[in-house]
């Protein structure tokens, strides 16, 4: 535990007194000295007493002068970097961990960073109370006296209030993290579009340890976040204005399966193309157009591309419940045939044969609509499975014309049926897995809208096995995590791209669900990071055995 009430009450930093102004009494302003009862008193602590002067105001009198350097960048809800004299710090939940030991000034000087930065809304009187204290320093050298005491009062009981406590002493303090490293910091640049803060002297954006600044001068209308765009889908913006038939509304996902989703910018950029799309079919079928001339231009099909496990079928049923639209998911194989697409005949009972397509017929075949067929005739978001498993010369030869103008499928294999104007096609590939095959060209170049699908940045991908997973512990998820990444990391190193696409984000779950079930970590990790290459390579799995697993404390 980094215990606070140490370092902001130790005597040895000098307090500058000097910096004060109204002093009511005639004794000397130094850390530990107190205020009369009920001045300058947090609301924190409702509770009428004497507020003391501690070294959080000699650490903001430091950062207003600028002999102290800070730097902050806020990245995600949870997360903070900051750098303290050049010296890079993280707060993340509660933790703080550092690249070197922190001294009492740097400690407080951190803890200061963390509580001006902060969104929760709990720290909102100190952040206001500094602002005050630094604008009046600025403007006339000196800040109020029950100014200065409220902001060191704010300080210890928001502290008392929010952080953890430690044991022994019973103060507050934040949990010791694990130390960083040279790598762990060139990681924190993969975070989404970091904000840089601007609530200390000019000096606040210049990092020594990391480049922020590429990512920090994004525009204006690019700063759409997460928890952003989620909100947007979850309050309706993206449904689309078309009335759906009481069947199909039954096969639109609840936007409730958008608490559990965690979204990339890839999942951003497909949503507003697709609704563009949607709405200008939508106006057009409005004008009384039908078919193909509804479509317009606007029937293009997208493509999602990537590793295995990287949430491609996840994103368009996510794309179904952002729009309001019916989700067909069609499973693709290397023996699918092109019945798949135009429809099936199936041995019926003979109570069925009645109500089979051909009507008077004595046949014991019914025809029956396939999932593709369905969303291409009544509309919906139409997804093809790992689509490349298929026979190229098939599925051309099925599809070719559906997803592209004259937009027309031949149902039952003679019967040509024009595609519903608000049907959109998407297609999932693996890509380089075992099985797949090279698509035809022709095929693929009518799915124009290419989007590939990687793991997540970090964050991401912890917050996604964190909404995912019951029952572990948040250090439980980052260890899975980072053990995932050490061996992502490794296969890259010793040039083994293909045994990389062996593990996936699933892996990394079924390790936590092991966790959950009482399993030790090791056991877990051994099971889910190193069996699954046992398959592929025996020897490389051992060797991450020895080297990465087995040395987990």
């Amino acid at each position: 535990m980094i215990n606070l009430s140490m370092p902001i009450y130790a005597a040895n930093m000098k307090f500058p007194d000097e910096y004060i102004s109204g002093n009511p009494g005639s004794t000397t302003i130094k850390t530990g000295a107190t205020g009369a009862p009920g001045v300058g008193n947090s609301k924190k602590m409702p509770r009428v007493h004497k507020s003391k002067f501690s070294n959080v105001f000699t650490i903001l009198v430091g950062i207003v002068k600028e002999e102290i350097k800070v730097a902050c960048a806020v990245c995600g809800s949870d997360k903070i970097y900051a750098e303290i004299n050049e010296k890079p710090v993280v707060f993340n939940n509660g933790e703080l961990s550092s690249i070197e030991t922190l001294s009492p000034k740097d400690i407080v000087a951190a803890a200061t960073v963390y509580y001006m930065t902060n969104a929760d809304p709990d720290y909102e009187e100190f952040q206001e109370t500094a602002k005050k204290v630094i604008s009046d320093i600025r403007s006339s050298g000196k800040a109020n006296y029950e100014d200065a005491l409220l902001l060191c009062d704010s300080f210890y009981y928001t502290a008392k209030n929010k952080l953890s406590q430690d044991p022994a002493s019973g103060s507050p303090a934040f949990i010791d993290g694990e130390p960083l490293s040279d790598e762990s910091i060139k990681e924190m640049g993969r975070f989404f579009k970091p904000n840089i803060s601007n609530d200390f002297p000019a000096n606040t954006s210049i990092f020594s340890a990391i480049d922020f600044k590429e990512k920090a001068t994004i525009s204006e209308s690019e700063k759409t976040t997460i928890v952003d765009i989620i909100s947007r889908c979850k309050s309706g913006e993206f449904i689309l204005p078309y009335e759906w038939s009481a069947d199909d509304r039954q096969l639109i996902p609840s936007l409730s399966f958008l608490d559990l989703y965690i979204p990339s910018e890839d999942f951003e950029d497909a949503l507003i193309t697709m609704h563009r799309a949607g709405t200008k079919i939508i106006q057009n079928m409005d004008l009384g157009k039908t078919g193909e001339n509804a479509i317009g231009n606007y029937g293009k099909c997208f493509a999602f591309i990537g590793k295995p496990g990287t949430g491609k079928s996840t994103m368009s049923k996510a794309l179904c419940a952002a729009l309001g639209m019916p989700y067909y998911p069609c499973t693709t194989t290397r023996y699918s045939e092109e019945d798949e697409y135009q429809g099936k005949l199936k041995i019926s009972s003979s109570e069925e044969t009645s109500s089979a397509a051909y009507t008077g017929s004595s046949s014991n075949f019914k025809f029956c609509e396939t999932p593709f067929l369905k969303g291409f005739e009544r509309g919906g978001i139409v997804v093809l499975e790992e689509f490349n498993l298929a026979d190229p010369g098939m599925l051309m030869g099925a599809i070719g014309q559906a997803i592209e103008k004259p937009f027309i499928i031949e149902k039952d294999g003679y019967l040509p049926t024009v595609r519903h104007p608000l049907c959109m096609i998407c297609v999932t590939c693996n890509i380089g897995t075992q099985g797949s095959q090279m698509p035809s060209e022709a095929l693929f170049s009518r799915t124009p809208h290419v989007f590939e699908i990687d793991d997540p940045a970090d964050e991401q991908f912890v917050k996604i096995l964190g909404k995912q997973t019951e029952d572990v512990s948040e250090k439980q998820i980052k260890t899975v995590y980072s053990t995932y990444r050490k061996v992502l990391d490794w296969l890259k190193t010793e040039n083994m791209p293909e045994l990389i696409k062996v593990l996936t984000l699933r892996h990394c779950l079924a390790a936590l669900d092991q966790i959950a079930a009482g399993i030790s970590t090791k056991k877990a990790l051994q099971r889910t990071l190193v069996n699954p290459l046992k398959v592929y390579a025996p020897d490389v799995a051992e060797d991450v055995k020895v080297g990465i697993i087995d040395i987990i404390k």
